[in-house]
């Protein structure tokens, strides 16, 4: 299996708020983590380590549910609204269950992310993210998991 694109819903974004100025709100992103997945993925941690580095100058992503009035989850009309700056620091923290969480910073465009910062606002300050990757190589084990051996972040989604 080559070049297909996953979606997993990972863990949150929260706003810094000590960070922030007039045009950009900073995040601290929750991206993606090693080990097995909910959706019958593997990753390992030197998988993870190895790809770190993909996630940076990829988008922000989100989409207007009007339904609800909230950010929305992977919808084709999904749009940029920020970006993972290429001067980053990515750092790998442990989970409470044991894997390695890879964190990144992050950029919205205030001025430019339609109804975003109120629902940002609304919600004390942080919304769930989903990442989305590229998968370069992997292979199905016996047991039905999919091992992810290399991939490319394409796009962080803000739900």
């Amino acid at each position: 299996m080559a070049n297909k694109l996953l979606k997993f819903d990972v863990a949150d974004a929260k706003i810094e708020p000590s960070s922030n100025d007039r045009q950009f709100a900073t995040l601290h992103i929750k991206t993606f983590a090693s080990g097995l997945s909910k959706n019958g993925t593997y990753v390992s941690e030197e998988t993870l380590r190895s790809t770190a580095h993909t996630i940076l100058e990829k988008p922000l992503i989100w989409a207007y549910d009007a339904k609800h009035h909230d950010a929305s989850a992977h919808e084709p009309s999904s749009v940029p609204c920020g970006f993972v700056p290429s001067v980053n620091s990515l750092q790998f923290e442990s989970t409470e269950d044991g894997r390695l969480m890879l964190t990144v910073s992050a950029k919205i465009w205030k001025y430019y992310s339609g109804y975003l910062m109120d629902f940002f606002a609304r919600d004390n300050l942080q919304k769930p993210v989903s990442v989305e990757i590229e998968v370069i190589d992997a292979e199905e084990r016996p047991d039905g998991i999919l091992d992810i051996k290399d991939f490319n972040y394409a796009a962080i989604s803000i739900l």
